[in-house]
């Protein structure tokens, strides 16, 4: 299979809120787009992943077997993202300074304190 990722995180989040509406509006896609990446996936594992019911869908075993591996790589793709927003907003991270005992003491110093008050860890 050469599937499109996005189709699994489209089949992940209906997964999760068991509703191809609740997936669009979470996803801010349309929801004939989602749909349309669900029924793709389905062609290309060659299976149904859903039962369509009026509330909404329901996984079928296959769905669910999918859903196990789907759930691990979405889930750290969405941490990974988060983790480097952080560093980005500096919540996290380090600076390394490369300098002299001297340059450090009388130089560095005070914009080193100045810093940590101004971004505390």
């Amino acid at each position: 299979m050469n599937v499109n990722l996005e189709y699994y995180r489209v089949f992940y989040f209906v997964c999760i809120h068991g509703s191809l509406t609740s997936a669009a509006r979470e996803l801010c896609i349309s929801q004939p787009a989602v749909s349309q990446a669900v029924r793709q996936l389905e062609k290309e594992a060659g299976t149904r992943l859903f039962f369509r019911t009026s509330k909404g869908v329901q996984m079928t075993r296959e769905g669910e077997l999918l859903f196990r591996y789907v759930k691990t790589g979405v889930e750290s793709l969405l941490e990974g993202e988060q983790m480097v927003k952080r560093m980005l907003d500096m919540d996290m991270g380090e600076v390394r300074i490369g300098a002299s005992d001297m340059t450090l003491q009388f130089f560095l110093l005070p914009f080193l304190e100045r810093f940590h008050r101004a971004i505390p860890t």
